[in-house]
């Protein structure tokens, strides 16, 4: 799997180039998203789509701001499908998400590095 694209551009001139406020906006990035994933992947296995639906929107403008284009638009084709699938198991929707935790676990791994630069 390929690296997700981060580019922070968009977020430092929102932050207007403070380390400070970037480090703190990129720590609680992997903080959420990371329970998110875990809430997400319950209510996905539980069957409880809408539910999974609201919680796949709240994190599609997470990486509009890590200028993660491709992982904004295969969260936005998740929570599609999830408002679509309502409350009937759907393996459409389970290979999804794995395949976009895979893409996300990346995007944290790169943004746990980007910390470590900025640390320095």
């Amino acid at each position: 799997m390929q690296a997700t694209k981060l580019n922070l551009d968009l977020l430092s001139n929102l932050l207007k180039d403070n380390k400070n406020a970037i480090r703190h906006a990129l720590e609680l990035f992997v903080e959420t998203t990371k329970e998110d994933m875990i809430l997400l992947q319950d209510r996905i296995h539980n069957n409880k789509y809408q539910e999974a639906s609201r919680l796949a929107h709240s994190l599609k403008s997470r990486f509009v701001y890590l200028g993660n284009d491709d992982t904004c638009e295969k969260v936005k084709h998740l929570e599609k499908l999830l408002k679509q699938t309502h409350d009937k198991a759907s393996n459409e929707v389970l290979v999804l998400f794995e395949n976009l935790s895979l893409l996300i676990n990346i995007c944290i791994f790169e943004v746990t590095e980007e910390l470590k630069a900025l640390e320095n």
